[in-house]
């Protein structure tokens, strides 16, 4: 059989689905923003969107070229072209050295783009990418006399919320003080930020000069000031300029000891060297310096430590032999302990190692409206969430082909059952220790010897929709989020999507229940998941009611930026 026959042969043995598959193109330009100046040597990278949160990653033998990203340059005209996209979603970004990288439809940086989907066949054109040019920001950071404090970490922090809609600071870029006290940051996306300034924590000789010496008793300090973080001020990086002087002056303030024992209960003894690590558990605040360890009684010393809510955290470092531990033996040999510090030393802290215990269940999975079940995902996982932020996570259990799993290592707190790896259109609908409720939160103070009865449904809902501005236009790029009009602490039951170039989104996987539909032109990531801020829009949301199996269809409104 000749090559072409061999071709010929091939292509009959294809699947027809892959036989018809027709490609299109997405071209544009790539411009500067104010002047429309073409930028030659652009980097546009195009990549498949499969919507982690909504769609189901396809198997293995569905996945095509374009779900590895694809990059092209622009010409001196500025203009781009991507052939062969086979028909689907797409997010696209661009950047260049001096500018801000842009992904395109997003309203600000770092937030969500549109989505451009392209049919068979179908030409896109008239993609426009306007890059901002990048700022800079410089300043000193002197002592209580006016010298200049060398080696301190400076930091451009973005104000944001984290997964529980708690205001934090997110670092973008850093720079360490010369012997001047100077620093500098650069390439930089214009907007605005905070800036801090402190000592490192864990100073690293290598990187340090022969003849530096660091100063006692500094402290993060926020600009203009404040070791507080509600104390900071904002500032704004303007596009293609230099911002500054931002100047610190760092105060010298009384640093606390913390004092304690290492103890594992498993053994009654230690018999390997621990690491202990001290934590902040407020959000945006720094972590502090390793303390020491003496191995013979297992006491510690932490110290320099500022004022705070810390985690204390300790680690049995394995030995030469042991290596090739699985992360389940290392999450086994962590402890923690929180303690707080006021304007004192705090003394007698035990830090134990505990052998914590198992807890059994099982998962039933309810396909359909008269109870019938199935058979668990040999891919299917359940965990234990923590209800408070905590250093040290819990791995996650696979289910076994009949449905029970054992999650061990478990130690007392507060937590959520969640799970992973089920049927793509399955929520939990229920959740039971014994005879017990336990759907909103599970407390566990030491070993059970009920079952942990976990029942997933496969009948969740689904909503199709349009936001349109004042004038019923489609609004492209707007962030869509799903809330529950009641369980708002429940933030499993959140969606969110982001409208294509035509305004549209689907939402899927939806629990029955009574939701609002609110569709943002600007939102920082989480910001619905603080009740303060969702108070201000309450009325702005559309009703939907979601029921089992449903698909709806609905238009809301875009809450304006500002």
């Amino acid at each position: 059989m000749n090559v072409w026959a061999t071709a010929a042969f091939l292509l009959f043995l294809q699947p027809p689905a892959l036989q018809q598959v027709r490609s299109g193109r997405i071209e544009g330009y790539v411009v500067r923003a104010g002047t429309n100046e073409p930028l030659e040597s652009a980097r546009v990278t195009i990549r498949r969107n499969r919507d982690a949160g909504q769609i189901p990653s396809p198997p293995q033998s569905e996945l095509d070229p374009m779900d590895t990203a694809q990059t092209v340059t622009t010409d001196r005209q500025g203009h781009f072209v991507v052939n062969g996209l086979a028909p689907g979603s797409y997010e696209l970004s661009a950047v260049k050295n001096g500018f801000a990288r842009q992904v395109y439809g997003e309203r600000a940086p770092g937030r969500p783009g549109t989505v451009v989907t392209v049919s068979a066949e179908q030409v896109l054109k008239d993609v426009v990418f306007r890059l901002v040019a990048a700022g800079a920001i410089s300043g000193h950071v002197t002592d209580t006399s006016g010298g200049p404090v060398t080696g301190i970490l400076v930091q451009l922090l973005r104000g944001s919320y984290d997964a529980k809609g708690r205001r934090t600071f997110q670092p973008v870029t850093s720079a360490r003080t010369n012997e001047r006290g100077e620093y500098r940051m650069y390439l930089i996306t214009p907007g605005r930020f905070f800036v801090s300034a402190a000592p490192l924590a864990s100073p690293d000789p290598s990187m340090m000069a022969v003849n530096q010496v660091d100063e006692p008793g500094l402290v993060l300090t926020y600009y203009p000031g404040s070791s507080d973080p509600s104390g900071a001020s904002s500032i704004e990086i303007e596009p293609g300029s230099e911002t500054g002087p931002i100047d610190f002056r760092l105060m010298p303030q009384p640093l606390f000891r913390i004092r304690g024992r290492v103890l594992d209960a498993r053994t009654g003894q230690l018999s390997q060297p621990v690491q202990l690590e001290i934590e902040s558990r407020n959000p945006g605040s720094p972590g502090g310096p390793r303390g020491s360890y003496i191995r013979e009684n297992g006491a510690f010393e932490i110290r320099d430590v500022v004022p705070g809510a810390y985690w204390i955290k300790a680690q049995l470092i394995p030995n030469a032999n042991d290596f090739q531990q699985s992360i389940g033996d290392l999450l086994r040999n962590m402890a923690q302990v929180s303690v707080d510090v006021s304007n004192a030393d705090v003394e007698n802290v035990l830090v134990t190692f505990s052998p914590g215990f198992s807890l059994n269940g099982r998962v039933e999975i309810d396909s359909s409206n008269n109870g019938a079940s199935r058979q668990a995902s040999p891919l299917m996982a359940v965990f234990l969430e923590p209800q408070e932020s905590t250093p040290v996570p819990i791995l996650p259990q696979t289910v076994k082909a009949d449905g029970t799993f054992t999650i061990h290592n478990v130690l007392p707190g507060n937590y959520r059952i969640q799970t992973g790896g089920g049927p793509s259109n399955s929520y939990i609908k229920s959740v039971h220790l014994g005879g017990t409720d336990v759907m909103n939160g599970l407390t566990l103070s030491g070993p059970v010897s009920e079952s942990l009865e976990v029942v997933l449904s496969t009948t969740s809902g689904e909503i199709d929709g349009t936001v349109l501005d004042n004038d019923r236009n489609p609004v492209r790029g707007a962030q869509v989020v799903l809330i529950p009009n009641r369980e708002r602490s429940r933030t499993d039951l959140y969606r969110t999507a982001t409208t294509d170039q035509n305004g549209r989104f689907t939402i899927r996987t939806i629990v029955p229940g009574e939701y609002k539909v609110f569709a943002w032109e600007d939102l920082e990531p989480f910001a619905y998941n603080d009740p303060d801020f969702l108070r201000k829009y309450e009325e702005r949301g559309t009703p939907v009611a979601v029921s089992e199996i449903s698909k709806s269809t609905i238009e809301t409104r875009i809450i304006p930026a500002g």
